[in-house]
């Protein structure tokens, strides 16, 4: 060996557009592609930015790999460091490129401090610890994963656990379930936060309980979008309430909550509850006029299938379904 460390500059091209935008997957990926390599991981973190592109590091015992990702170019630049004889840097390449879905992949390699060029000088480290039992300490591998919802003016960011519990792509929306390290689960449709389990009463209670105590005679109630089911949950709890009419357009939302959101679906099969698998804009148009004593708009942002939610005709429809002192609550 004539250098401390060997340092492979990658570009992969061609890659799945999909796979790029996809941070859990690439966390797995890029983890396995230092196991496959023999190097010992001791951290690991990824971070997706909204809309598109993953930034990310594994650091291991012998160095590091790091990613960042153009989906919408289908490119990805990887840098691969190993230190040492013991693992190579080309089985990670190899890896990763059949991963990512390459259809072709470019690569440098440096060898970083040549040792021709360098003077080992002996260091003395003190009395801070008891050279005589020194040993080497692996620590403890550490995951840091996070997701980003992200607009012109604002992002967030929240941390979860690192594996997806739910994902699948429905004909309008990307569906997906993470466990979060401080919210526990958390449901997003297009990368965009709808809700997590720790702070969702905050929305679905000021969305229902206000509205109904404007108006507390309310007997029939329609629900547009809500597939997560908090709205109907807090709607259930008034005896006064007869009939709710939940009309969902994507009935993946309401599979992924039932599965990984008990605590918010948990009155998806309440007696007086109608679900309707349907397009909103739909279900308003042929709805007879004066049908609603309140109507919950429970969308998210103003993209996508809920794009029509928030229109002057669809609050047209709105404002004709319901009774003479009716509430409506918007989005």
């Amino acid at each position: 060996m004539k250098s401390l460390g060997s340092h492979v500059l990658v570009e992969f091209h061609g890659c799945s557009a999909e796979i790029l935008n996809d941070v859990p997957y690439i966390e797995t990926r890029m983890n396995a592609a230092a196991k496959e390599a023999g190097a010992t991981i001791i951290s690991s973190v990824f971070h997706h930015f909204s809309p598109f592109g993953v930034s990310g590091v594994v650091v291991i015992q012998e160095s590091h790999l790091a990613i960042h990702t153009w989906p919408e170019y289908r490119y990805a630049a990887v840098d691969l460091f190993t230190c040492g004889d013991s693992i190579s840097p080309w089985v990670s390449y190899s890896f990763l490129k059949k991963a990512f879905e390459a259809e072709h992949g470019s690569a440098i390699e440096i060898n970083r401090g040549q040792l021709d060029l360098l003077e080992k000088t002996d260091i003395e480290l003190g009395d801070l610890r008891d050279r005589a039992t020194q040993k080497l300490v692996t620590p403890k591998y550490s995951r840091s994963v996070w997701v980003t919802d992200r607009d012109e003016n604002i992002a967030l960011s929240i941390r979860h656990k690192g594996d997806r519990l739910f994902r699948e792509k429905s004909p309008y929306q990307t569906v997906e379930v993470f466990d979060t390290i401080q919210y526990g689960k958390m449901l997003t449709i297009d990368k965009m936060v709808m809700c997590t389990e720790k702070d969702e009463k905050a929305y679905h209670e000021m969305l229902i309980h206000v509205p109904m105590v404007v108006n507390p005679d309310v007997k029939n109630v329609l629900v547009i979008g809500g597939g997560d089911g908090g709205s109907v949950r807090e709607l259930v709890r008034y005896s006064n309430i007869e009939t709710i009419t939940m009309v969902e357009i994507d009935e993946v939302v309401i599979r992924a909550a039932r599965e990984f959101l008990p605590s918010l679906s948990c009155a998806l099969d309440h007696p007086k509850l109608d679900l309707r698998i349907e397009n909103g804009l739909d279900y308003v148009q042929k709805t007879n006029d004066e049908t609603f004593d309140l109507i919950v708009i429970d969308s998210s942002d103003p993209v996508g299938p809920s794009e029509g939610l928030f229109t002057q005709s669809f609050y047209q429809d709105v404002y004709r379904c319901l009774r003479l002192g009716a509430v409506s609550t918007p989005p």
